[in-house]
């Protein structure tokens, strides 16, 4: 594990519990064209006749990056010039010279009224980028991303992002409010019925496999005990705390109420081919 990074970590944290005054006095240590940003936040509010993907707004004090709009809701996510924390799930690009990145774990949704102190537009070089990714859901490109790793707590990029999430999780929470009417909550009972049902559709490759097998998701871990015929999720910690999950397998999406942060599956399928299956799945943490 890098030793820079921890340090850097430190330093972060150091940093977001300055007040505003020593923020001002140390703005060369923590760029965020400070006091640009207060000029907007005293300029009269400009609502946009209509959005466009790649414009970035302060929001409350953080960067919005917008990529869409559902209902009355702007969709898109936070961005951050913490950029050595970047990893292989997030968007890089360039802003007037500096570096920043969007954090594409969470996509937020914003109340239209509060994204009106409009910043400026990432060029049309990211913006290409950006919409293919929101477009196709493929990845984004290695060259346009940071690091690759693992998900695991104890790395300075899994800590930061847990941070930086904590400051938006109400906008994460709105994704709920959305979809609250066309979707039900499920049970655990239910939901693990509906995932196994799901799963049984999926035409994944085969492949040579142990007795037991893990695969590292985003902000989960999936096992696989073939002997057993047991289909484990390890949730993020904090799923105990949200009381609700959203899980997205491909095209189908499930709402479910946890009080744990492991969910075992009953599996019958002589083989799962977990690495295939681990990149099909995304689990949002929503507020009870």
């Amino acid at each position: 594990m890098s030793k820079r990074l921890e340090a850097l970590y430190t330093r972060y944290l150091e940093i977001k519990k300055m007040t505003k005054s020593d923020f001002v006095e140390k703005k060369g240590d923590y760029k965020m064209f400070l006091e640009n940003l207060e000029n907007i936040k005293n300029e009269p509010d400009i609502v946009q006749p209509e959005y466009e993907i790649g414009e970035l707004f302060l929001v409350d004090d953080f960067l919005f990056l917008l990529v869409g709009e559902v209902d009355d809701f702007y969709t898109g996510y936070k961005v951050s010039e913490w950029v050595d924390f970047a990893t292989h799930k997030d968007f890089i690009f360039e802003y007037e010279g500096d570096k920043y990145f969007a954090i594409l774990e969470h996509e937020l949704y914003i109340p239209k009224d509060k994204v009106v102190h409009h910043v400026g537009t990432i060029s049309d070089k990211y913006i290409d980028v950006l919409y293919e990714y929101e477009s196709t859901g493929e990845p984004i490109p290695d060259s346009y991303t940071g690091l690759t790793i693992p998900y695991d707590p104890s790395y300075p990029q899994i800590k930061f992002r847990q941070e930086e999430m904590k400051e938006v999780r109400h906008y994460i929470a709105n994704q709920f409010l959305i979809f609250e009417e066309e979707s039900n909550i499920l049970d655990l009972k239910s939901f693990k019925q509906k995932f196994v049902d799901k799963l049984k559709k999926l035409n994944y490759p085969k492949a040579a496999s142990s007795a037991t097998s893990t695969a590292q998701g985003e902000n989960f871990i999936l096992k696989y005990d073939k002997a057993k015929g047991i289909l484990t999720i390890l949730l993020p910690i904090e799923s105990k705390d949200t009381g609700i999950i959203k899980v997205i397998i491909e095209d189908d999406e499930f709402l479910c109420k946890v009080e744990e942060d492991v969910i075992n599956f009953d599996i019958l399928e002589d083989f799962i081919n977990i690495d295939y299956l681990v990149g099909r799945i995304k689990i949002i943490l929503l507020n009870d």
